[in-house]
C-alpha cells in the first residue's frame, strides 16, 4: 500500500499543471545565436549589451575584435561615435579549428571557443557590468597561450602604457564649440544658461588591466581608408587564465588629471576578484529580471525552420539590443543605435539630423508595452531636460508661452538642421512640423499612467505643446481674420504641416488628433495632479480643438490629411499623416460602438495619395501597427512577417534598409516590435484587448504590460486564448478577448507590400485636391478613448 501511495503521488506530481511553484524556463532559452565559422568584417558581428555599452564582437582571421559603442560617447558636433576597437590575438592560433561563437541571451555574454594546434580547448567569455561601464574578457586555456591585447583608434585617441596595462583618452577640443555656434546662429545665445551642454569638458577613453601585462609596441596602418593607430600590451609569459578588465569613462571632468585619477580608481576597484564576482551576480540578476518583465514566444518548441518562431526570436533579439542603454545621457539613435558597424564606424546616415524625431519615436514607443521603463526614461528625460530652452525659443520668436519641439532635435535641444529668421526650421518641409514632439509628450503621460508614478516632470511638455497651439493659432487667425477663433469657436490651425508631406495645411488631422490625445490624458489625471484652474483651462481647450477633417472618396468616408493644403513634399519616404488618428494618437479602437475603425480602414484603403510609398513596411513605417489596430489580421500578419524576416547582416536582427537608415536599422526594429505587440494586446482607456489581430495558426505564450501597473500573461493554442495571470487580479474584468482569425501564409506576390509607384521628384507641387473623387467635405467629432459616444458628421465648407 505504501508503494502504491508513493506511485500515485509521483503520477500526480508528474501530471500537475505548471504553476507558480513550477520551475520557470527562461523566455529566451531557445533563442541564443551561435556561429561555427568566423566573420568577414565588423558588419558580421554579434551585439553584446550591458548598462550603457553596446559592443560588436566578431572573429576575423583568427583575431577577436570588439568595437566599443556607448550613447554617452560624443564628438565635438554631438554625433555618437565609437570609443575605438580592441583586438585579442593568441599564440599559438586558437580559433582556426573547432571554432564556435555564441551569444547567450539569458546571461548577456558572448563565448568564443576554439582549440590550440595540439587540441587543447580555449575559450573567451565577454560580458559587461550593468551598473558601470566595464567590460570583462575572461580567457581559459587547456594549455598555456600568449595573449596580445591591442587598442586601435582612427579618431585621434592617444594611448599610453600604465601600471598593469594600457590607457587611451580623447578630450573634446573646446575650440570646436558646436553649442556656442548653434546658439549664435539660431538666436539663442542669450538663453545659454537654459541650454544643456553635454559636450563641455567631455573626456572619452578607457583603461585595460590584466595581471602581468607588458608593453607590446605600437603600429600604424589603415582601416577602411582611415588612418589606424594601434597600441598593444601582452602577457609576460604564456598563461592558462587571463581576466581582462576594461574600464571606460565618458564624463565631463574638469581636467584630464581629474579624469585619469577617477578612471584609475574605477579600474582598480572593478578588477578586484571579489568585485568581479559581485558585479557578475548583479548583472545576472538584472538580466533575469529584464527577461521576465515581458516576452513574446511564438510557436514555442519549434526551430528556425518555422517562420513564426523566427519572428518571436527576432523580437527578443532586437529588444536585447535596446537594453544597451539603461541610463545613458543620450537617446538610442534610430540609425544604428550603439551597434553601428558599417564603413566608418563614427558616421552614419542622417547623422547630421542627430535625433530626427519621426524616426526616434519608433525606437521608444514599444518600451511601454514591454515594461522597459528604465530604457524609455532615457528618451523622456532627454526631452524634459530641453523643454525650457524650447519654451524660451517660442517666447522669443513667436511671442507665446508654449513649447514646440523641432523635428531635427540636437543634443542641445536646438534645431539640428538650423532655423530661419522667424525661428522655424530651415528645411522648408519642416517649418511647422512638430507632431513627433507631441508623441514624446504623449509617451511621458503614458509612462505616468503605466507606472503609476506621480513625482515625474512629465506633464510640462504636454502642457507646453497645448499652450503653443492655443496661443499661436489664436494670434495668427486674429491677425488674418480679426478674431481668434472660427465661427464655431474652434481654433484654425493655419499654417501647419501634416508630418513631412502636406504643407500650408488648415486643420491637419495629425495635429488635431495629437491635441485631443494630450488634452484628454491631462484631464484623466487624478485630481491632485492637476489644479482646478488648469483642469478648467484644458476642458475649455478641448472644446476649441477643431474636428478631424473627413472626406468622401469613392463613396467611403476617410480621414483627410487636412481640410486643405497648399503643396506636397513628394519623395520615396512619405508619411501617412491621416492614419495618425489610429496610431500614435489613439482615436479609434476595435469593439467600440462607433464606426471609427471602419473610417480608419477606409482611410488606409482610399486615403493615401501615393499608396505604394505611404503604405510601405520597412524602416520607421508604422503600417503593421495601424493594420493591427484596425483588426486586419491577414494584413497585419503579412506586414509583421516582412518586418521581422527582413534582409539583415549575419546577425538576424541587424536589419538593412539601404537609403533609409544605417544598419542595424533601429527604428525598423522598434516599429516591428510595436506591431507585434499590437497584434497581441491593445489598450483603450481601461480596456485590455487580447488577440485583436492574431492569426489562429500561430501559437503564442506572451507577457505584456498594460496601463495602471498591470501585467497580463496569456497562452494562445490552436486559436484559443487562455489568460494565465493578471496582475493585479482586479484588472481581469477589463479584458476583452477577440478570437484569433484564420489566415494564409504570406504570398510572395502580395501587392500590399510593394512600392510600385514611380519616384516623384522632391518638392514637386501637388494640388490641394490631390485625393481622387472628393465631392463632399466633412468633419469628424471623435469620441474620447475612455468613452464610447457615437461620432457626428456635420457638413462644413472649406
Amino acid at each position: 500500500m505504501k508503494r502504491l501511495a508513493l506511485l500515485i503521488l509521483f503520477i500526480l506530481a508528474a501530471t500537475k499543471a505548471p504553476g507558480k511553484d513550477a520551475p520557470q524556463t527562461s523566455p529566451v532559452a531557445d533563442y541564443n545565436i551561435s556561429w561555427t565559422t568566423q566573420s568577414q568584417e565588423s558588419a558580421d558581428s554579434m551585439p553584446l549589451a550591458g548598462g550603457i555599452l553596446g559592443l560588436n564582437i566578431w572573429v576575423e582571421n583568427n583575431d577577436l575584435y570588439c568595437l566599443i559603442g556607448s550613447p554617452n560617447c560624443l564628438n565635438e558636433n554631438g554625433m555618437q561615435v565609437k570609443l575605438g576597437r580592441l583586438r585579442l590575438r593568441f599564440s599559438p592560433v586558437v580559433f582556426a579549428s573547432n571554432f564556435r561563437q555564441e551569444l547567450r541571451l539569458e546571461q548577456s555574454e558572448i563565448v568564443i571557443s576554439g582549440q590550440t594546434p595540439s587540441g587543447a580547448p580555449v575559450s573567451v567569455r565577454v560580458w559587461c557590468d550593468v551598473d558601470r561601464p566595464v567590460i570583462h574578457a575572461q580567457t581559459a586555456a587547456g594549455e598555456p597561450v600568449d595573449v596580445e591585447i591591442a587598442y586601435e583608434t582612427w579618431s585621434g585617441h592617444t594611448a599610453k602604457y600604465v601600471e598593469g596595462g594600457l590607457q587611451w583618452m580623447y578630450r573634446l577640443n573646446p575650440a570646436k564649440d558646436r553649442r556656442k555656434k548653434d546658439m549664435a546662429n539660431q538666436g539663442m545665445a542669450e538663453f545659454a544658461s537654459a541650454i544643456p551642454d553635454p559636450l563641455r569638458d567631455l573626456t572619452l577613453g578607457g583603461r585595460i588591466y590584466g595581471e602581468n601585462l607588458i608593453p607590446a609596441g605600437t603600429a600604424e596602418g589603415t582601416y577602411r581608408k582611415l588612418k589606424l593607430k594601434t597600441s598593444a600590451v601582452k602577457t609576460a609569459k604564456p598563461v592558462n587564465k587571463l581576466d581582462l578588465c576594461i574600464a571606460l569613462r565618458m564624463e565631463q571632468d574638469k581636467s584630464i588629471e581629474d579624469w585619469e585619477t577617477k578612471l584609475a580608481d574605477s579600474t582598480r576597484e572593478a578588477a578586484q576578484a571579489g568585485n568581479i564576482a559581485k558585479a557578475r551576480a548583479q548583472s545576472l540578476e538584472w538580466w533575469k529580471e529584464f527577461w521576465n518583465r515581458s516576452f513574446i514566444q511564438i510557436n514555442p518548441g519549434k526551430t528556425e525552420s518555422d517562420e513564426p518562431w523566427v519572428i518571436g526570436r527576432n523580437y527578443q533579439l532586437f529588444r536585447y539590443q535596446l537594453a544597451a542603454n539603461r541610463n545613458g545621457r543620450m537617446m538610442t539613435l534610430f540609425n544604428g543605435g550603439v551597434f553601428a558597424c558599417e564603413n566608418n564606424p563614427d558616421s552614419r546616415m542622417w547623422d547630421r539630423c542627430q535625433n530626427m524625431a519621426q524616426n526616434q519615436r519608433m525606437v521608444y514607443w514599444p518600451l511601454l508595452r514591454s515594461g522597459d521603463f528604465d530604457l524609455l526614461k532615457v528618451a523622456l528625460d532627454f526631452y524634459c531636460d530641453r523643454t525650457e530652452a524650447n519654451r524660451l525659443h517660442a517666447k522669443k520668436f513667436w511671442g507665446v508661452d508654449g513649447v514646440a519641439y523641432s523635428e531635427g532635435f540636437s543634443v542641445f535641444g536646438l534645431d539640428s538642421i538650423g532655423v530661419n529668421e522667424d525661428g522655424r526650421c530651415r528645411a522648408k518641409h519642416l517649418n511647422y512640423h512638430y507632431t513627433s514632439g507631441m508623441e514624446f509628450a504623449l509617451m511621458m503621460l503614458e509612462y505616468d499612467r503605466y507606472t503609476g508614478q506621480t513625482n515625474t516632470p512629465y506633464l510640462a511638455p504636454a502642457e507646453g505643446i497645448i499652450s503653443y497651439y492655443d496661443q499661436f493659432y489664436q494670434k495668427a487667425w486674429e491677425k488674418k481674420r480679426g478674431k481668434p477663433l472660427d465661427e464655431n469657436g474652434h481654433l484654425v490651425i493655419y499654417p501647419s504641416d501634416a508630418c513631412e508631406p502636406f504643407h500650408g495645411c488648415t486643420n491637419n488631422s495629425d495635429v488635431i488628433a495629437g491635441l485631443l490625445a494630450l488634452t484628454e490624458e491631462l484631464l484623466a489625471l487624478p485630481p491632485d495632479r492637476l489644479s482646478p484652474a488648469k483642469r478648467a483651462y484644458y476642458e475649455g481647450f478641448l472644446k476649441r480643438i477643431p474636428p478631424i477633417p473627413i472626406w468622401e472618396v469613392k463613396g467611403h468616408r476617410v480621414v483627410a490629411p487636412a481640410l486643405s493644403w497648399e503643396w506636397v513634399f513628394t519623395n520615396g519616404n512619405m508619411d501617412f499623416p491621416n492614419m495618425y488618428v489610429c496610431f500614435p494618437f489613439n482615436r479609434f479602437f476595435l469593439g467600440r460602438k462607433d464606426d471609427g475603425i471602419a473610417i480608419a480602414s477606409n482611410t488606409w484603403d482610399y486615403g493615401a495619395i501615393r499608396p505604394g510609398v505611404q503604405r510601405q513596411g520597412k524602416c520607421w513605417y508604422q503600417s503593421a501597427i495601424n493594420l493591427a489596430r484596425m483588426g486586419r489580421t491577414q494584413d497585419a500578419r503579412d506586414y509583421t512577417t516582412k518586418k521581422f524576416i527582413h534582409p539583415s547582416a549575419r546577425f538576424p536582427a541587424f536589419w538593412r534598409n539601404p537609403r533609409f537608415c544605417q544598419m542595424p536599422d533601429t527604428d525598423h526594429g522598434g516599429s516591428a516590435m510595436l506591431g507585434l505587440q499590437e497584434m497581441l494586446m491593445q489598450c483603450d482607456g481601461r480596456r485590455i484587448l487580447l488577440a485583436p489581430a492574431w492569426p489562429a495558426e500561430w501559437d503564442c505564450h506572451f507577457k505584456l504590460v498594460a496601463p495602471y501597473q498591470t501585467t497580463v500573461e496569456c497562452r494562445i493554442e490552436k486559436g484559443q486564448v487562455t489568460v494565465l495571470k493578471v496582475t493585479p487580479e482586479s484588472r481581469r474584468k477589463d479584458i476583452e478577448i477577440f478570437p484569433p482569425k484564420p489566415t494564409r501564409p504570406l504570398q510572395p506576390e502580395n501587392d500590399t507590400l510593394k512600392t510600385t509607384l514611380p519616384h516623384t521628384p522632391r518638392n514637386e507641387p501637388v494640388a490641394s485636391m490631390e485625393l481622387p473623387s472628393i465631392p463632399v467635405p466633412g468633419c469628424l467629432a471623435v469620441s474620447s478613448r475612455n468613452s464610447r459616444p457615437t461620432p457626428s458628421f456635420p457638413t462644413v465648407g472649406n
